[in-house]
């Protein structure tokens, strides 16, 4: 599991036990990761996070 959850939006839960990394940034998520999901919520700094340039960064085969 890869993580990328930047300054205030640093919360959630993992569960105890579960490896993961944490990435900094999102363009080092979409061109390692095989599938992607976002699981935030819908506010001005979050909205058009993702676009056109990191979907050409993911791997063929990946899936979001």
């Amino acid at each position: 599991v890869v993580r990328f959850a930047p300054g205030n939006l640093r919360m959630g839960y993992l569960p105890q036990g579960l490896l993961y990394d944490e990435k900094d940034t999102l363009e080092e998520i979409f061109s390692r990761c095989d599938i992607i999901t976002l699981h935030l919520p819908l506010t001005p700094e979050t909205n058009h996070l993702i676009g056109e340039s990191l979907f050409k960064k993911m791997k063929p085969s990946s899936i979001f």
